[in-house]
């Protein structure tokens, strides 16, 4: 028995009236998934809690059958795991942003100007190189990925090192009020006084100064997180797993629970994605996870007009070559497609109601094509209460067919 999941972050909403009252994935044209429908098993499962808002990893994370109030450590580790930055289980991983600041004598009395300014492949480079041969200590040491994303990692740190800030809402504002809130403010702010000491001078700047461009003059820590402890995939569930996903720290979850992990880039229409699975399947994983953010990315900009168009893209370039490459290989099979949270195009916002999801089985009966969308599902009186509980749901569907 070969498995296909296909989690689309975002891809339940609410009916929008520029449709004609219907959501995007029913007004979406999606010939393959309403085939697929007619038969399946349809439903809701409950993806949240109420303690943790809506969002990519822990939803996924509940998908794939890990709590996220028991097993989530923070987004900074997975990042750089996804990365190959090493570390040990008893480090801790702050994640960074480069900044720019004002030129107060007083580091606590500095304002950051302006965030994350973009950087060349000559920068990253220079700025990585000086950080790395001058800002680690006994206690911290710098790293950075191949896209330039700073990380700092600490050496037996502290787990839970206490409240951070992002930058971006507090430009303007003067760096020691925004500290971190922690009984290791000292080593913390000191490591980004010292970061500023390094980049000030560097020549990068003086460039940059003279193109009439932002300076990169400090990194600031935004963010903390260490490497969970989770037990494996193929010991969990009993086969072997691989993840495809467009979201770096879903992408290192998989990694630490010894699945296979591949990152692709869904702005180009997901032509990557089959190749990836098909390379998996054929070589004797058994289950292919699939991940997206792109309807999620649609729905909180607002546009609904993109939702649908990557709802029809999915059906036309995950979909539907997956499902014939499932029927061509002469294997039982089964594909679940499912939506990791919802997300309103008129709010721009996640939602915390149950998501819609399908299950078809190869060994089902044939039928005529149907729909797959939120009032299908909600109507089939199927509901998934926990989380974790969807993924075995899917595993052991044997007692669950179609007639």
């Amino acid at each position: 028995m070969k498995y296909v999941v296909i989690v689309c972050d975002g891809l339940s909403d609410r009916a929008i009236t520029e449709l004609n009252n219907k959501t995007p994935l029913s007004a979406a044209k999606t010939p393959v998934l309403d085939k697929l429908a007619g038969k399946c098993e349809t439903g809701i499962a409950k993806t949240t809690d109420t303690v943790n808002q809506p969002d990519s990893l822990k939803t996924n994370m509940y998908i794939l059958g890990y709590d996220p109030l028991k097993f989530y450590s923070g987004r900074p580790a997975l990042s750089a795991i996804s990365s190959g930055i090493r570390f040990t289980k008893e480090d801790t991983v702050l994640s960074c942003s480069y900044v720019e600041l004002s030129d107060e004598e007083d580091f606590a009395k500095k304002h950051i100007c302006s965030v994350s300014a973009e950087l060349s492949e000559e920068e990253k480079y220079e700025i990585s190189g000086l950080l790395k041969e001058k800002l680690g200590n006994d206690i911290f040491t710098f790293a950075s990925d191949k896209n330039g994303n700073p990380y700092i990692i600490w050496k037996k740190g502290e787990p839970s090192p206490g409240v951070f800030f992002s930058p971006e809402p507090i430009v303007g504002e003067e760096t020691g009020t925004h500290f971190p809130k922690s009984d290791y403010v000292i080593p913390l702010s000191g490591i980004m006084e010292k970061s500023y000491e390094i980049l000030s001078q560097a020549s990068i700047n003086k460039k940059r100064r003279e193109k009439g461009r932002p300076e990169i003059n400090a990194v600031w820590i935004e963010d903390y997180g260490t490497k969970p402890e989770i037990e494996s995939f193929s010991k969990k569930y009993g086969i072997t797993g691989a993840v495809i996903t467009d979201d770096r720290t879903i992408a290192g979850f998989a990694k630490t629970a010894g699945m296979h992990s591949f990152q692709i880039d869904s702005s180009d229409n997901f032509s990557s994605v089959p190749e990836f699975a098909f390379k998996e399947l054929k070589s004797g994983t058994q289950l292919v996870y699939i991940h997206t953010v792109k309807a999620a990315k649609a729905a909180l900009e607002g546009n609904f007009r993109e939702k649908v168009k990557t709802v029809e893209d999915i059906d036309k370039q995950i979909i539907e070559p997956l499902h014939q490459f499932l029927k061509d290989s002469g294997e039982e099979f089964r594909i679940m497609i499912i939506s990791s949270f919802a997300c309103s195009c008129d709010i721009g916002c996640p939602t915390a109601e149950p998501v819609p999801y399908m299950i078809y089985d190869s060994r089902d009966k044939e039928s005529a094509s149907s729909v797959f969308d939120e009032i299908k599902a909600f109507e089939s009186g199927k509901y998934i209460s926990y989380g974790s509980d969807i993924l075995q749901h899917f595993i052991d569907n044997e007692n669950n067919l179609c007639s």
